[in-house]
């Protein structure tokens, strides 16, 4: 199964459904309409997760967070809808920012503080088929990579538990 590699927070957001958008200095065609394993990766600003827009989503007790952040490991099966401009969904997002109701409103400003929505850059529409429950450890790597065959076999089975077919 293709895999990318997020960093934390932003792997965890990506699996609860609450960024929508992944965003790339690269563009994807191949993996549009197909699963994609979204997999945290155990580098990346972790600290991120105890300011805004992810904060309120964990448990944070005396500025830390009270369970560990899931680091090098499968957290969920998502579908990449689409691949646009950054600047046109940018454009598009901040139309609900103006325009749109009070959940619009903050739930644009959330994608928006989540990616990087610069010219030049790519926005990959996610869409979350199912998260992982039973989740181990597993090396990432850069770029769109594959799961070995038995962990692919595991994540297929958890998704058909829940009535997703891969």
């Amino acid at each position: 199964m293709k895999t990318l590699t997020l960093y934390q927070p932003h792997a965890d957001m990506a699996a609860l459904g609450l960024k929508p958008y992944e965003t790339r200095s690269w563009r994807t065609i191949k993996e549009i309409g197909k699963p994609l394993v979204i997999h945290s990766g155990k580098g990346g600003p972790k600290r991120l997760a105890l300011k805004e827009p992810f904060a309120p989503h964990y448990e944070i007790k005396d500025g830390k967070l009270v369970k560990p952040l899931r680091l090098g490991v499968c957290l969920a099966v998502v579908i990449v809808e689409s691949c646009a401009p950054a600047r046109t969904v940018r454009e598009y997002l901040q139309h609900f920012v103006w325009n749109g109701t009070p959940e619009q409103k903050a739930n644009t400003e959330r994608a928006l503080a989540m990616g990087d929505f610069t010219d030049g850059r790519w926005a990959w529409k996610l869409k979350v088929l199912c998260t992982l429950e039973n989740i181990f450890p597993i090396s990432g790597a850069r770029l769109i990579w594959e799961v070995p065959s038995e962990t692919a076999k595991v994540i297929k089975a958890q998704c058909w538990e829940k009535g997703v077919k891969l």
